[in-house]
């Protein structure tokens, strides 16, 4: 993150800058937000975690108090996020996925997704194989202090109008959508640096279609990941 801020305020002008988790959350069954939208989400969940320099967090008791938020408005036994470890779990939050909560477990664009064989996995998810509650949780914070940073220059897509060349984008990114299994990255043996080289390539190999995605973002409230498929 520093080096991100550090690039901003060395290079002034546009930027896209993608984030590797979910920047929203489902809604309930019946399509009420069960949790603030856009940049209020944004900036209630900045305001909850603690994030500390040893790798600690108080990510599971945010995920509880959360529940229990969302619980108000659904009327439900158990809220939505789930997965700790056996110690830290509470009635609040449970190690094992809840059963009904009153909310859908999957965002549009997740759903989509999946229904084209994709294995994206759910924001309500805090442990496990392919989990990325937590990334959301520890990095919506991160996604404050850019846009923070980019004053009345930053920009949250899709929630966000962009409407000038030199304004400081923020959006949510899928890296696995990238072609990362192309030859182009045969020499490159992480996973997960193919994956950010091949999204990043994505960008500027068609700058055209991507500056469309951005001018005419999808108008779903729960937001969407650059690059997906409409």
């Amino acid at each position: 993150m520093d080096q991100v801020e550090a690039l901003l305020r060395e290079h002034p002008g546009g930027a896209l800058i993608g984030f590797d988790f979910p920047i929203g959350y489902p809604r309930a069954e019946d399509d009420r937000p069960v949790l603030p939208e856009g940049r209020a989400l944004v900036e209630a969940i900045a305001a909850q975690i603690v994030d500390r320099p040893d790798g600690t967090s108080n990510r599971f008791a945010v995920a509880a108090a959360l529940n229990r938020q969302i619980r108000q408005s659904t009327h439900r036994a158990q809220g939505p996020f789930w997965g700790v470890p056996a110690a830290q779990a509470t009635a609040d939050v449970t190690v094992k996925k809840p059963r009904e909560t009153g909310v859908a477990e999957y965002r549009p664009v997740e759903r989509m997704l999946r229904d084209r064989g994709r294995n994206i996995q759910s924001a309500w998810k805090l442990l496990g194989a392919g989990s990325v509650g937590s990334q959301a949780l520890l990095g919506l914070p991160a996604v404050a202090r850019v846009l923070r940073l980019a004053g009345p220059r930053g920009r949250l897509w899709p929630f966000e109008a962009v409407d000038s060349e030199d304004v400081v984008v923020v959006a949510e990114i899928w890296p696995t959508l990238g072609d990362f299994l192309s030859s182009r990255y045969a020499g490159v043996a992480i996973k997960d640096a193919r994956q950010v080289l091949a999204m990043r390539d994505a960008v500027l190999d068609e700058p055209e279609r991507m500056r469309a995605d951005l001018l005419a973002p999808p108008t779903e409230p729960t937001g969407w990941i650059f690059g997906a498929p409409r």
